[in-house]
């Protein structure tokens, strides 16, 4: 009896904690000058420890010659997925989409300088003759061809350009191409946000508030990338070794393949599915071996200042090393539990009650 009350007081305490997750608020952010990247902790509040060990994490490059950057939460949502983010730890919520801003430098201070006196010198008769309007030499700014203007878009977006990007115009022939911003200016809007592969772009032209025409255009768009490769096919559940995988350098035109640039984080972990040979790997296709699966029972060992309680639930969902997942234990009176542990081996899993961060279950039992 006195271990089910221990047992339900340590679950009891540890679901009260999970209610307080770590939450993230996404917010219009700004930046020094000179910095090159955005980071979490320049768009978020972060709150509670799990969500500050995040704060360095960038979430978009900042190209020198912008002042603003659009960051959309999928894009974060993304970045911090890649990153085996725990949500039942975390929360992110906040704007949908946020302004980054490059603060201005500031300006140095200026000496005042004394004028000096200047030597008169002997006036000289001068000669004025009158010129043609079209002999003045007066260089104007060079229009910019509607074209340029979505190749600049493209280099900032991914922070790359020459021979590391290939842009295909598609309709190339199309008088739409060769439109320029003299007297306007042009507004894109990409409709894939990613800004690979077969990218449609709505291309506006304002004069001051009026709105000058629409034209679409499309482009076909690759960069090329350090990637990690699968020498051979491997096989769903697969533990994937230095032999089965290379680097190289290719072309890549998918957004959606977030693909690793090096072996050391594949190695060890298992195919998540079938790949194939020479495909790309990405984030989605590897996940840490299993230890845990779900309906397993799992001894879990409850921990609390000095003491150890230690018990059997059953695993709620799959797991590997270090993963937090969910399980439930059955109490003597036939209630049922349900709370997270960290798993720390073989159908083995510890959790610290009283504890905010989830990286202090660590530990083997």
């Amino acid at each position: 009896m006195m271990r089910s009350v221990i047992i339900s007081a340590l679950v009891s305490a540890t679901l009260a904690a999970g209610a307080l997750a770590d939450s993230i608020t996404l917010r219009d952010g700004d930046i020094e000058p000179a910095a090159r990247v955005v980071t979490l902790a320049d768009v978020a509040d972060l709150d509670g420890d799990w969500a500050q060990a995040w704060a360095d994490l960038v979430v978009a490059p900042m190209p020198t010659e912008r002042l603003e950057l659009t960051v959309q939460m999928d894009d974060v949502r993304r970045t911090l997925d890649g990153q085996k983010v725990h949500w039942g730890k975390l929360s992110l919520r906040g704007r949908r989409s946020l302004t980054v801003t490059r603060r201005a430098a500031a300006a140095e201070p200026v000496e005042p300088v004394t004028p000096q006196p200047q030597p008169q010198a002997e006036a000289t008769p001068t000669t004025v003759t009158a010129n043609p309007v079209g002999e003045i030499d007066i260089t104007a700014p060079a229009a910019t061809t509607l074209r340029d203007h979505v190749r600049q878009l493209i280099e900032r977006t991914h922070a790359v350009g020459g021979d590391d990007l290939r842009i295909t115009y598609l309709q190339d022939d199309s008088p739409a191409w060769s439109l320029t911003d003299a007297g306007c200016r042009f507004e894109l809007e990409p409709m894939d946000r990613d800004l690979l592969g077969r990218v449609p772009i709505v291309a506006r032209r304002w004069q001051g508030e009026t709105l000058l025409g629409s034209e679409r255009v499309s482009v076909d768009v690759s960069i090329r990338r350090v990637v990690v490769t699968a020498n051979h096919a491997l096989q769903r559940n697969q533990t994937i070794t230095a032999e089965d995988v290379t680097v190289e350098s290719r072309w890549m035109a998918d957004g959606r393949v977030r693909s690793f640039d090096s072996v050391e984080p594949i190695v060890g972990q298992v195919a998540a599915h079938s790949i194939r040979g020479g495909q790309a790997i990405g984030a989605d296709d590897v996940r840490p071996e299993l230890l845990v699966r779900r309906g397993q029972q799992v001894t879990v060992r409850a921990i609390s200042g000095g003491l150890v309680v230690k018990t059997v639930a059953r695993a709620q969902e799959d797991g590997g090393l270090g993963e937090l997942i969910e399980v439930e234990v059955r109490n003597s009176d036939k209630t049922r539990e349900r709370f997270h542990a960290k798993i720390t081996g073989n159908r083995q899993a510890v959790m610290l009650v009283g504890s905010n961060s989830s990286e202090n279950q660590g530990g083997q039992p």
